[in-house]
């Protein structure tokens, strides 16, 4: 078979017809010749180089997006929930006492109840007829205006809490089901409802005057937030030949490191929540020109097997890159000469159920019998039935549609999925367990400061793990840095025994140390994730693999 790059990485290409799958050929008896589409060919064909005007103007665009929700609006909880560098939990309402004393003997006169509010600098005292007087405690307000000042739940440590864990709650719906959307329906519409959704969910937000209204917005950004988060990386992926596409994958996830740098001198500098997420969420708007400029992804079309479409789409690519198309992608004219595309083979879709071939005859009349694996013609009862199935012997590679149930139908996606989902689980596991306060007291004590430092340390390992995904590839990377982190951890535990200034140097080298192993780790199994799985599962198993990040987060996270 020829180049058939486009197979999506790691999917099994066929090449023999083992006489075992002749007596199959009475199932589907007009066998047509194969039409191959080279996708990989197809995507060169349309620039020159590494990139054209649209692949340039559209990634910026999508950096832009994915960097400021992925660094800005995604971080901005951390900002809007800061706690005040220094508090007072004890409250002190009886030095209130006076004032609401005499404002209840007026208030006797009235026949209903009338609610009066006091602000004493920046603290809001609401008081009623039936001297009920909100808690008002001592605070520093170096860090400027937050959600918890503004609404009083400086000391509620539940009701600080309870935003993260919407924010997570939506981020794993979010990401699951627009995931598998996105799969099924197609990445372009998904991903840019959901950055706008995002922006227009975040300046409603500015609008609460309530601690209820605020969390309930809270649920719904963490949705729009997901959804990008396991989208855009596949679709830039999608973009580019096989040989580039990890580039322009690590350069986005490098642009959210650069953007992470940013936010803690913007929220210095004003520290007033308000403002500073209404400055974050503005930029977003700019991908509203994403809407004419962008296609949809052609791995996506493929895996429809709507191949007409796919090739239109190219073309209008090539002309915006000044390029005929047809003239570089000779096998285009018969492709679009056919009208139809039943006769085209691309993109091997495994997991096709062998009850599925009495049925292929119908709906894949030009399908040919190379794409079948070895089967045999012999009866079987019952229980050998069940267990193929259990066993998951009765998937073959073939052309078929993608289900989320096929990640647990076949051994090898099965397995891909239990390993992915571990290591993004350990991954955010050592990462936040590093936030531990034995090890984070020994930096400065300016929150702003600290974050900066501790997102800086994100470039040093975005240097390191850039080159090593192609010197090495991404299986001992992954094992390296994970292998240094663990290390890191257990080391923070046994230097956790000292007190002395030799052991705060040492805490500080396992916490960087560790951050950037993490990180680095982080930044090769994104980019696995997206390669291991096939086009019509790839967002999903991305959305699942977040959900396991997170549940880890959520374990070992502070703020949970």
């Amino acid at each position: 078979m020829s180049d058939m790059s486009c197979l999506n990485y790691l999917e099994p290409i066929l090449t023999t017809i083992s006489p075992t799958t002749l007596p199959m050929a009475k199932t589907l008896p007009n066998v047509k010749s194969q039409k191959t589409w080279d996708s990989d060919k197809a995507l060169k064909s349309t620039h020159k180089g590494l990139f054209g005007k649209y692949q340039l103007r559209t990634y910026l665009l999508l950096a832009l997006g994915y960097g400021v929700i992925g660094a800005w609006l995604a971080e901005m909880p951390s900002f809007a929930l800061l706690p005040p560098k220094y508090i007072d939990c004890t409250s002190y309402d009886s030095k209130k006492s006076n004032i609401s004393d005499r404002l209840s003997t007026e208030l006797d006169t009235t026949t209903t109840t009338i609610i009066t509010v006091l602000y004493n600098d920046t603290e809001r005292i609401p008081i009623n007829g039936r001297q009920s007087v909100e808690p008002v405690y001592n605070y520093s307000k170096e860090y400027g205006r937050s959600v918890l000042t503004d609404f009083n739940t400086l000391c509620d440590k539940t009701r600080v809490k309870i935003p993260y864990i919407l924010y997570i709650i939506g981020f794993i719906l979010g990401g699951f089901i627009f995931g598998y959307i996105a799969d099924h329906s197609g990445r372009k519409m998904i991903l840019l409802g959901s950055m706008w959704t995002a922006c227009v969910i975040s300046i409603f937000q500015l609008l609460s005057e309530d601690y209820i209204s605020y969390i309930f917005f809270m649920l719904f950004i963490g949705f729009a937030i997901g959804a990008v988060h396991v989208i855009t990386l596949p679709y830039v992926m999608e973009m580019f030949p096989v040989q580039t596409r990890a580039i322009y994958g690590l350069s986005l996830i490098g642009v959210v490191f650069l953007l992470d740098l940013i936010i803690p001198w913007i929220a210095l500098a004003i520290k007033n929540w308000k403002i500073l997420q209404a400055i974050v969420s503005v930029p977003l708007i700019l991908t509203a020109s994403l809407y004419w400029f962008m296609e949809e992804s052609m791995f996506w079309y493929t895996s429809q097997k709507d191949y007409v479409t796919a090739i239109l789409s190219l073309k209008r690519i090539s002309e915006i890159n000044g390029i005929v198309f047809e003239n570089v992608f000779r096998e285009a004219r018969e492709f679009l000469r056919g009208k139809r595309s039943k006769g085209i083979q691309c993109d091997f879709q495994p997991l096709l159920r062998l009850q599925d071939i009495q049925s292929l005859g119908t709906k894949y009349p030009d399908f040919d019998m190379v794409d079948l694996q070895a089967t045999t013609g012999k009866k079987t009862n019952l229980s050998q039935r069940i267990l193929k199935v259990i066993s998951g012997h009765d998937y073959y590679p073939t052309i078929s549609t993608f289900y989320p149930t096929d990640f647990f139908r076949s051994p090898v996606v099965t397995i891909y999925l239990l390993i992915m989902c571990g290591l993004w689980l350990v991954s955010s596991l050592t990462e936040y367990s590093l936030e531990a306060p034995h090890l984070t007291r020994h930096l400065t004590d300016n929150f702003f400061h600290n974050y900066f430092y501790s997102h800086l340390i994100q470039i040093v390992s975005f240097i390191i793990a850039f080159p090593l995904v192609y010197l090495w590839g991404r299986r001992w990377p992954t094992f390296g840095f994970f292998l240094i982190a663990e290390v890191c951890l257990l080391g923070s535990v046994a230097v956790k025994l000292g007190n002395n200034e030799q052991t705060r140097s040492a805490m500080l080298v396992v916490y960087f140390m560790g951050k950037l192993s993490t990180r680095a780790a982080f930044i090769v199994i994104a980019i696995y994730t997206c390669e291991i799985f096939p086009t019509g599962l790839r967002c999903t198993a991305l959305g699942i693999c977040y959900t396991f990040r997170l549940i880890g987060v959520a374990l070992a996270s502070p703020d949970v």
